[in-house]
This record gives C-alpha cells, sequence and structure tokens, in this order.
C-alpha cells in the first residue's frame, strides 16, 4: 500500500493528482480482490492510516 500511495493516481487512469485518504481507500478496496486480496477491502480510514505511517 505504501507503493501504491507514492504513486500519482493520474498514472492509474484517475483525473486527479494527489491521493486523499478516501481516494486511496476507495481504490485500494476497488482493488483488493482483482489483485488476490480480498480482506482488503474491508480496509478502514484508521488502518490505512496505520500502515501508511509505520517505520516513520
Amino acid at each position: 500500500m505504501r507503493n501504491l500511495a507514492c504513486q500519482k493516481p493520474k498514472d492509474l487512469g484517475y483525473s486527479y493528482e494527489l491521493w486523499t485518504y478516501d481516494l486511496l481507500e476507495r481504490h485500494i478496496r476497488k482493488e483488493a480482490v482483482a489483485t488476490g486480496h480480498p480482506s482488503v477491502s474491508r480496509l478502514s480510514r484508521s488502518k490505512l492510516h496505520r500502515i501508511l505511517t509505520q517505520g516513520n
């Protein structure tokens, strides 16, 4: 997820330049099953925040 957050949304076909937590969360949930991670489709904003800030 950290790698995804470092990519530009435009590179993935979106019209916006930067990720917000809501946009990133929606994208991850949408792609979770297709990428073989169905449990991630229930990702919460707080869990996403924890993942992105780990190791800082």
